[in-house]
């Protein structure tokens, strides 16, 4: 942990409105968050440090919980029509610009938990999601239910001993 006079604090997003979510570009250079001023929750893009250079809607209708891809070229969020994961090219030079949004896949079937900061997330190779899909209820026996999750500590480790390879 840095000591507390170590850190330079400075409120950016302090306006009237719910503003959360953020995610920083990969370059540090750009700041996507949602925001309900519009009395929708959308994703807004904004210069980073000085947000009062401008302010970008990138999602027509509904936009939640912004994610960057790896080279800064796309974002990606949750969105109607009803949810799916959407994806919107973005220019940041000389200045922010946003594509239409498109949509990638329908997140029916998949866990998508409110009032939490990420639902989703994309692999640093930029080919791949991870998003958690509802586990099956030792209780009822029903999708109903999430039940937890497995993590697997040192697994390539584990790999090896189980499948050597030559």
């Amino acid at each position: 942990m840095y000591p507390e006079e170590s850190l330079d604090v400075e409120m950016l997003l302090d306006g009237d409105f719910q503003e959360s979510a953020p995610a920083m570009s990969p370059d540090g250079r750009w700041l996507a968050y949602m925001s309900n001023e519009t009395g929708d929750t959308l994703t807004y893009v904004q210069p980073y440090p000085n947000i009062d250079d401008g302010q970008w809607r990138v999602s027509p209708v509904g936009g939640l919980y912004p994610v960057w891809s790896p080279d800064g070229s796309e974002l990606f969020y949750l969105g109607p029509p009803a949810p799916d994961l959407l994806s919107v090219q973005v220019e940041t030079e000389p200045t922010f610009s946003a594509r239409t949004p498109e949509s990638l896949f329908d997140l029916s079937g998949y866990t998508l938990f409110a009032n939490t900061r990420r639902q989703f997330d994309g692999a640093p190779s930029g080919d791949r999601f991870v998003l958690l899909r509802p586990g099956v209820s030792r209780q009822t026996g029903d999708g109903a239910a999430f039940i937890g999750m497995v993590i697997v500590e040192n697994w390539f480790e584990e790999l090896q001993e189980r499948v050597p390879i030559p």
